[in-house]
């Protein structure tokens, strides 16, 4: 068996941490390779996954859902994560879909959030005639909702009594959420240089086993 030099051992690190960076970004890179679209523009015609979306989000119902996952490591609690779920209208044509949105309790938009949900329930429970004049800023990418969390969000709306039957809240509540990315132009700078390094990587592991080889 061909030994590996140190050159191919530094190599293997590399790629196996850029691997790692890449497979954990990637939906988000996929998203942002993709032009954005406003869902509220008149000429939409439907989310797909991996859409990228920037649109001010003027109608968010109450949430649905709130999550909290838990990072540990050897055993030990590392990190705790919240997020809420909150449901948004999706326009097409004439046809009104609703799907999810999913945001950290620690996102800057938080308070802007919980504006207009007040105001869209102050609507929705005809306190106010209108749905208001708060929107909240959205980037980021639609993504396929878990199926435990989109069951969730099912059985809200049959709850609520948001549709006359069962079948329309199959119909109109889509398996999607929208999630926000800070930064399109940052995924996808950092998604291309993990491809980049491993590619590199690659190259070294190639140069240090011919110099290897010519040794021998």
């Amino acid at each position: 068996m061909r030994k590996s030099g140190t050159l191919s051992k530094i190599a293997y690190w590399i790629i196996g941490l850029s691997l790692i960076f890449a497979a954990v970004g990637f939906e988000d890179a996929m998203v942002s390779f993709h032009k954005p679209v406003d869902i509220y523009d008149e000429d939409f015609e439907g989310l797909k996954r991996y859409m990228a979306v920037e649109s001010d989000l003027d109608i968010i119902i109450s949430s649905f859902l709130q999550e909290t996952v838990t990072h540990t490591k050897n055993g030990s609690t590392t990190s705790v994560d919240k997020y809420n779920y909150y449901s948004v209208p999706v326009f097409v044509g004439d046809e009104c879909y609703y799907v999810a949105l999913k945001v950290s309790n620690n996102t800057a938009n938080d308070n802007q959030i919980k504006k207009v949900v007040k105001e869209t329930m102050a609507y929705l429970t005809y306190k106010q005639d209108t749905y208001g004049d708060e929107k909240m800023e959205f980037s980021g990418g639609v993504y396929k909702t878990k199926k435990d969390i989109y069951s969730e969000m099912k059985s809200w709306f049959k709850e609520a009594g948001f549709f006359e039957n069962d079948s329309d809240v199959e119909k109109y509540v889509l398996p999607y959420q929208l999630e926000p990315i800070v930064s399109f132009e940052r995924v996808r700078t950092i998604f291309i240089a993990c491809v980049a390094i491993i590619l590199v990587g690659i190259l070294l592991i190639v140069i240090d086993r011919k110099v290897i080889s010519a040794r021998a």
